[in-house]
């Protein structure tokens, strides 16, 4: 079964793209995330660019969108997304950073081994529910994140003296 016209060593290339995505990511975060960038904020910015990728893959089927497709989810939904959500979860539970660790762990867990066994049953059907799970799994995620987000600045006193990107709009 073919997506976007993609023959299947074609479409086998786009999880490099994915990987490379998620290693690019990994740096570029680093960087960021040292004195310009907190990690809610990057949450909110990754899961909201894998909810358009997605939707622009569903919507827009071909081999060149679903390449760069590829990178631009792997570099926003897999790309230390893991790492952050810890981050700011340990942030709001600083005394149970181990159970968040855990509990984080877990789903994750749980996740490899379900969506696997789910991909694989929508893949029977058609690949194209395989992408609107992913855009629903990105909503999600999303909507969590703005959850978050909104969250964090009522809790969090952030100091005046602290200039990183957006800080100054939520105080």
């Amino acid at each position: 079964m073919a997506f976007a016209g993609m023959a299947e060593a074609d479409a086998l290339k786009t999880i490099s793209y994915y990987s490379m995505g998620s290693l690019v990511c990994v740096f570029i975060f680093a960087l960021l995330l040292k004195s310009m960038v907190r990690p809610v904020w990057a949450n909110v910015f990754n899961t909201g660019v894998s909810v358009i990728t997605a939707t622009i893959i569903y919507l827009y089927p071909s081999p060149l969108v679903c390449n760069v497709g590829a990178f631009v989810i792997g570099f926003s939904a897999a790309g230390g997304i893991l790492q952050l959500g810890v981050s700011v979860m340990s942030e709001f539970f600083p005394k149970s950073k181990a159970k968040v660790t855990s509990f984080y762990m877990m789903m994750g867990g749980l996740a490899n081994f379900l969506i696997p066994l789910i991909t694989a049953y929508l893949s029977k059907i058609g690949l194209q529910y395989i992408i609107l799970l992913d855009i629903a799994f990105a909503l999600l995620a999303f909507v969590t994140a703005i959850v978050v987000f909104i969250r964090y600045y009522k809790v969090f006193k952030i100091p005046q003296t602290d200039l990183r990107f957006g800080e100054r709009f939520f105080q």
